[in-house]
């Protein structure tokens, strides 16, 4: 999903051209130390004319989920800022601080057991959003793998009245 936010200009340092769009990548873990690494591989992974943050925020997670979190920062410290917290906030306190900090024009959610296949998702949904003014979020179909390793696609269109 992505939503519109504030816009900042800054300077590409390869056009010297001003991108006036940033996205920023919302992931909010809580104990998802065997999915935590895909999904933000899937984050940094994304390609395109934009400016891309990804905010982690983990929600004090009694797993190594913090750990995996803290070598991704270290490995992209200008891409990711690790936002840990200090205690349990619960998952509508956890996301609203990330929106909050968020910078981008557009925000992406993306959660800790997820992760991305296209490695354009954020570029095409944001093309989309920039030519069609009258929409505020768009969505993507979604592949659920359950623990059986059985894939069901779950279109959203066929869940809208």
């Amino acid at each position: 999903m992505l939503s519109s936010n504030k816009e900042l200009n800054l300077k590409s340092i390869n056009t010297r051209e001003k991108i006036s769009i940033i996205i920023t990548t919302i992931i909010i873990s809580y104990n998802h130390e065997k999915y935590i690494e895909k999904a933000i591989e899937s984050a940094v992974q994304q390609q395109g004319y934009f400016i891309h943050e990804i905010l982690i925020s983990d929600d004090f997670s009694s797993d190594n989920t913090q750990q995996i979190i803290n070598k991704y920062e270290k490995k992209y410290p200008k891409l990711i800022k690790n936002i840990p917290n200090k205690k349990t906030l619960g998952i509508s306190n956890n996301m609203k601080k990330c929106f909050e900090l968020a910078n981008g024009k557009y925000i992406a959610i993306l959660e800790g057991d997820d992760y991305w296949t296209d490695n354009r998702k954020l570029e095409k949904q944001m093309n989309f959003l920039e030519q069609n003014k009258d929409c505020s979020m768009c969505f993507s179909r979604v592949n659920i793998l359950g623990i059986s390793g059985k894939t069901t696609l779950l279109d959203i269109q066929d869940n809208l009245p």
